[in-house]
């Protein structure tokens, strides 16, 4: 009897020993799971970059090319310039600025319309030509849509020591837009002058 006694307690050892194995096994493989969850980082999905878009282009300018890169502006001579008659007579001058990068002094100047600006100290010649307040190309010519200042653009051709190293137009609204370049001087239209304006 004392032997069958002992055999039960023994088996009911094992029986704990083997339950308590079970839940061992168990709360350790919820606690590694649960750790495992826990860690577990969510990854939001990459949104990607839009392509960048494309500076605002004045009115009827050449479209980007694929490549983003603005087609070049139709040459002077390709177009005639019209200045229709809503527009001819109100405007005299226009306001440019120069920098001086060598300097750091930046000036502007009143240059009358088909007059010329010799900026100082150098030997760079403005020449300006027709204002146009609202500037456009149609298929023929580069004209104004109306009297408004919605794209102001003034002709010119810039010369040093004599020669044309700048042929085109400048916009106001738009300095980046076809600007001349040059290693010490730069030319940016500010506006137009109307008639009887100018002070």
């Amino acid at each position: 009897m004392f032997s069958r006694n002992r055999k039960e307690i023994s088996t009911k050892a094992t029986l704990w020993c083997f339950n308590q194995s079970v839940v061992f096994y168990f709360l350790a493989f919820l606690l590694l799971g649960g750790l495992n969850f826990g860690c577990e980082q969510k990854t939001e999905p990459e949104t990607p970059l839009s392509e960048p878009t494309a500076q605002q282009l004045p009115s009827d300018h050449p479209p980007l090319s694929q490549e983003g890169i603005s087609n070049v502006m139709p040459k002077q001579e390709s177009l005639a310039t019209v200045v229709p008659e809503g527009v001819k007579g109100n405007w005299e001058a226009v306001r440019l600025v120069v920098d001086d990068k060598h300097e750091n002094k930046s000036k502007e100047y009143i240059v009358g319309l088909n007059d010329k600006l010799i900026i100082p100290n150098s030997n760079i010649v403005v020449e300006v030509g027709e204002f146009l307040p609202d500037f456009k190309i149609d298929e023929s010519s580069f004209t104004s849509a109306s009297n408004e200042l919605g794209n102001p653009a003034v002709y010119v051709n810039i010369l040093e020591n004599g020669k044309s190293i700048f042929d085109g137009w400048l916009f106001s609204m738009f300095p980046t837009i076809h600007p001349f370049h040059h290693d010490q001087f730069k030319v940016i239209l500010k506006g137009g002058v109307a008639t009887d304006t100018r002070p």
